[in-house]
C-alpha cells in the first residue's frame, strides 16, 4: 500500500547528527550509505554511515570507519554539497562508491578530488586519473588541450553511468554555477595500483555551444532514468533566481533532448526515479493480494528518455516513477511530494511532442516528512519485493537540523 512512514531505529543503534547537504547511495540489498554534510554553525561533517533496514520495518544506523588509504591526505576532509555514486561489483557482489566534489562551508574551500570506497574491504583510496595522450611536437604551438578533469564543484547532480561509471551535471565552482556534463569511467581491466583505482574522465558536453545547453545552476534535483540519460529539475541560476525546467540529457549522443518549462521552481529538493526497482518487481510473481504496485511499472526506454513504439500515448520512462520531494520553492520549505509524469502532444500534421508535467501525489498526512530542504534521497526495493521505496534522510528547515528517515512506498 502506497504512503508514507517514518522509520524507527532499533535499541542501541546510534543516529548521525541533524544535518543538510549529506549525499546518499543505495548499495545492495536493502542498505543505504550516507556521507558528508553540514549543520547551520556551519559545521561540516566528514561521517559515514550505513543505514541498514531489516524485515521487520525497523532500521539501524553504523558509522562506518574506513581503512584510509589516501596518497595525499592524511584523513578524509569535511563536505557538504559532495556526491557518492554506487557502482555495483561483477555479478551484483559488493560494488564501489565514488566520492565526488563538496564544500567546506566555513572556509568556502571546493573540492576537485574523486575518492573510491570499496564496500567489501571498506578501504577508502584516491582514483588514480589516467592522463589523454598529447599530440606530438610540430614547429606549429600546440592547440590548447580541453581540461582532462571537472573544475571542483559542490551541490551538482550526479548518477550511476553507463552501469559503471558516474556522470556529473553543474553545480557550484570557483567561479559560480556550472552547466557541464563529465562522466567518469574506470579502466577497463578494474586496475587498481597504490594510490587507488583508476580511470578517466570525459566532458559529455564539450562539443556544444553555449545556447545549445541549459542555464548553469547549483542545487539542482536529478536522477537517471536510463543507463546513459540524466534528467535535470530546477536549481538555482547564477542570478540567484529559482529555475523551473526540466532537462534530459542523453550521454551517448552528448546532447540535451529535453528542455521544458513545469513552472514549478524548486531548488535543494530530490528527485529519484524508482522505475528500475519496480521493474525488477514486475519480474516477481504476483502477490496473494493480486498484482501488486509493480503493475503500472516503466516501459523500456531508451538513451533520451523517451520510450520505444507502443503503449497508448506514449508516456516517457516509468510514467509516475520520478518522484521530487521538499526543497525551497522561492517563498518558503516546501514538503510536498510530486510525480513526474509524460504525455505525447500533437504539434502538426504527423508531429507531436513530449511535454513533462509535474503534479502533487496526494498522501495521509500521518508518517509523512516535516518540510525540508537540503535533505538525500535514494531508491531501495521495498520488504517484499513487490514494489519500490524512497527513502528520506535528514535536511533542514527553519527550526532545526534534521536527522530522521522517513520512507515512501509506492
Amino acid at each position: 500500500m502506497s504512503g508514507w512512514r517514518q522509520l524507527q531505529v532499533d535499541d542501541g543503534s546510534e543516529v548521525p547528527a541533524g544535518r543538510g547537504g549529506a549525499a546518499c547511495t543505495a548499495l545492495d540489498g536493502r542498505r543505504i550509505l550516507c556521507f558528508g554534510g553540514a549543520d547551520r554553525e556551519p559545521r561540516a561533517f566528514d561521517d559515514l554511515w550505513l543505514l541498514e533496514l531489516g524485515a521487520d520495518g525497523q532500521g539501524h544506523w553504523t558509522r562506518v570507519s574506513p581503512v584510509l588509504k589516501l596518497s595525499r591526505k592524511r584523513k578524509l576532509l569535511p563536505r557538504s554539497g559532495a556526491s557518492i555514486t554506487y557502482v555495483p561489483g561483477p555479478g551484483g557482489g559488493p560494488g564501489k562508491v565514488y566520492v565526488f566534489g563538496g564544500q567546506e562551508p566555513a572556509s568556502g574551500a571546493i573540492f576537485d578530488d574523486l575518492l573510491c570506497l570499496d564496500t567489501s574491504s571498506w578501504e577508502l583510496t584516491d582514483v588514480t586519473l589516467e592522463q589523454q595522450v598529447q599530440p606530438q611536437q610540430t614547429a606549429q604551438p600546440p592547440p590548447p588541450q580541453p581540461p582532462q578533469r571537472p573544475p571542483g564543484r559542490h551541490s551538482h547532480v550526479a548518477g550511476l553511468y553507463e552501469g559503471r561509471g558516474l556522470i556529473i551535471f553543474g553545480g557550484a565552482g570557483l567561479r559560480g554555477p556550472l552547466a557541464d556534463v563529465w562522466a567518469f569511467q574506470p579502466s577497463s581491466d578494474g586496475a587498481v595500483d597504490g594510490s587507488g583505482t583508476s580511470g578517466s574522465w570525459r566532458c559529455l558536453s564539450g562539443g556544444l555551444a553555449e545556447d545549445q545547453g541549459p542555464e548553469r545552476r547549483e542545487m539542482a534535483a536529478g536522477c537517471m532514468i536510463s543507463e546513459a540519460g540524466l534528467l535535470v529539475h530546477g536549481g538555482r541560476g547564477a542570478d540567484g533566481g529559482l529555475l523551473s525546467d526540466i532537462l534530459i540529457f542523453d550521454g551517448r549522443a552528448g546532447r540535451w533532448v529535453l528542455s521544458q518549462d513545469t513552472g514549478v521552481p524548486r531548488c535543494a529538493h530530490t528527485a529519484c526515479n524508482a522505475a528500475v526497482q519496480q521493474h525488477a518487481a514486475q519480474q516477481q510473481p504476483a502477490t496473494s493480494g493480486g498484482q501488486g504496485a509493480a503493475a503500472a511499472g516503466p516501459q523500456p526506454a531508451d538513451s533520451s528518455g523517451s520510450t520505444k513504439a507502443g503503449g497508448g500515448g506514449g508516456a516517457a520512462p516509468g510514467a509516475g516513477n520520478v518522484l521530487l520531494f521538499g526543497g525551497f520553492d522561492g517563498e518558503g520549505v516546501a514538503g510536498d511530494l510530486l510525480q513526474l509524469t509524460f504525455r505525447r502532444e500533437q504539434r502538426g500534421a504527423g508531429s507531436r511532442s513530449l511535454r513533462a508535467e509535474l503534479r502533487p501525489v496526494k498522501a495521509a498526512a500521518e508518517g509523512a516528512p516535516q518540510p525540508r530542504f537540503a535533505h538525500a534521497a535514494a531508491v531501495l526495493p521495498s520488504t517484499d519485493g513487490t514494489s519500490a521505496e524512497v527513502v528520506l534522510f535528514g535536511g533542514v528547515n527553519a527550526e532545526e537540523d534534521l536527522s530522521d528517515v522517513h520512507i515512501y512506498t509506492l
